[in-house]
């Protein structure tokens, strides 16, 4: 009878923990819903918008491009860019004005209320409005955007020189590290060229050729319409249809995005501006940027709290053991669609051996011991505090805040949360992040670390060092950690 009980009991608990673990399971596989405040449309021409009501919030508006630089022909290099800046220079409605003085006289600041960006996959134009009074000139103008610039041959003439000058600016002859870096991410992308072209193809601009990329990707169903703030959602979609559904829709293909290929060589030498620190840079591809379960959610939460730990550290130990270092980050980030972890530390060149040494042996000590209570307490005081102000934080989100959280899910596998979906990912979260589970996340990442190396060197003499410095860092790393 005992040897029964004892079976019975063993095969009772074996049956909890398996259906425990499907349960976990099922809810880290949990779809997210799409948060119910966006209120989403698509115009008969193929047009789409989302509207998000906040009272007594400014308004933010983006008209969105679904094309950048990663559209343009070989001959087109810097057009997407170029045509940006036209936007501003005569269109339709705005024929005999400044579109940046318009809208400064009504109160806005260019570069700060006004503004648009070019990038690999995407154009978009911004504004910021203290309220809803101008949200139809601000229609007015992205319609213009859309299909009524003008393209003058005088005013392209005119603006080479400011795009130029632009081009100066942010290409300098000493690029800082993390602009080498981000060109060192893309350099095995075949569709990938500088988003700002380059000086011959600048100066080769034409109006025609404008036009040409102009009317092949600004077309109704490559466009979106994001607008957050105090407003009433029934008037706002009238006006939309007012000056959007007349555009002409047109049957061409949308763009094909091509993700991003990082690149074989995973160690990489790059040289300091003069004068800039030199820097260890260890860069760990996390896999797909995406947001679509409570699962991702949870790990996004994780991959934060990881990081500030492993900062936190290291900066306590910097201090300790007067540690020559100017600066040390650990972060994570999207990166054209890849979700990439950066451990970083900053020194100047005659302290190399001493700080790569330091970031190493520090790192495998937190492999192997972990953090200590008093850690884990102070890196989870943030998220306690949000958990338990989840409603009032959640209702004090601002409209930019808001709007940029959609502008990145119309680019990533990502869907908007709802408060409550929030608040049940956070809760678990908080519960489950203990001593032993986050050291056991931390034992993992470090040790499942195979990173691209990027260093930095004081000149360009020195980056011939690189293997060496790289073999170094690599054989302290896989020493045992000190407690």
């Amino acid at each position: 009878m005992k040897q029964w009980f004892r079976a019975y009991s063993f095969l009772l608990i074996g049956t909890i923990f398996l259906v425990g673990c499907q349960q976990d399971s099922q809810w880290h596989a949990t779809k997210i819903t799409s948060a119910p405040d966006w209120r989403h449309g698509t115009l008969e021409n193929g047009m789409k918008y989302h509207l998000y009501q906040k009272d007594d919030e400014p308004v933010e508006l983006r008209f969105i491009v679904r094309a950048g630089s990663a559209q343009e022909t070989a001959q087109q290099q810097g057009y997407a860019h170029f045509l940006e800046h036209m936007a501003f220079k005569g269109s339709k409605n705005f024929a005999q004005q400044d579109v940046w003085q318009f809208f400064e006289r009504l109160g806005l600041s260019a570069g700060a209320d006004l503004n648009a960006y070019t990038s690999y996959n995407k154009t978009w134009y911004q504004l910021t409005l203290p309220d809803s009074t101008e949200v139809t000139t601000a229609f007015t103008w992205f319609r213009d955007v859309a299909d009524g610039m003008l393209l003058k041959p005088e005013k392209v003439e005119a603006e080479r020189g400011a795009v130029m000058g632009e081009y100066r600016l942010r290409l300098p002859q000493e690029r800082n590290i993390y602009s080498q870096m981000d060109e060192r991410l893309r350099a095995d992308s075949p569709a990938y060229h500088e988003i700002l072209g380059t000086k011959e193809s600048i100066q080769s601009v034409t109006p025609a050729g404008l036009r040409e990329y102009y009317q092949r990707w600004y077309f109704p169903a490559n466009t979106e319409l994001v607008v957050v703030g105090d407003f009433d959602k029934t008037v706002i979609e009238t006006q939309i249809a007012q000056h959007f559904a007349s555009w002409q829709a047109k049957s061409q293909p949308l763009a094909n995005i091509e993700p991003l290929v990082l690149p074989t060589q995973k160690q990489q030498a790059l040289v300091a501006p003069q004068g800039g620190d030199s820097a260890l840079i260890l860069l760990q591809p996390l896999g797909e940027s995406k947001r679509l379960t409570y699962g991702d959610q949870y790990r996004y939460l994780e991959v934060g709290l990881l990081n500030s730990l492993i900062q936190a550290r290291l900066m306590d130990r910097s201090i300790a053991l007067a540690a020559n270092t100017s600066y040390i980050e650990a972060y994570d980030s999207t990166f054209e669609g890849q979700q990439l972890a950066t451990l970083a530390v900053g020194f100047k060149e005659g302290h190399r051996a001493e700080v790569q040494a330091f970031f190493a042996k520090e790192l495998a000590s937190l492999r192997d011991y972990g953090v200590g209570e008093v850690e884990l307490a102070a890196a989870l005081a943030s998220y306690k505090s949000n958990l338990k102000n989840h409603a009032m934080n959640w209702q004090a989100t601002d409209s930019w805040v808001i709007t940029e959280a959609m502008f990145a899910s119309l680019f990533e596998p990502r869907v908007l949360m709802s408060e409550a979906e929030h608040k049940a990912v956070l809760e678990r979260f908080v519960a489950e992040m203990d001593q032993g589970r986050v050291n056991q996340s931390l034992k993992q990442q470090l040790e499942q670390l195979a990173p691209y190396y990027f260093i930095a060197y004081a000149n360009k003499g020195q980056t011939q060092q690189l293997a060496q410095d790289v073999q170094s860092v690599t054989q302290l790393l896989a020493k045992p950690g000190q407690a």
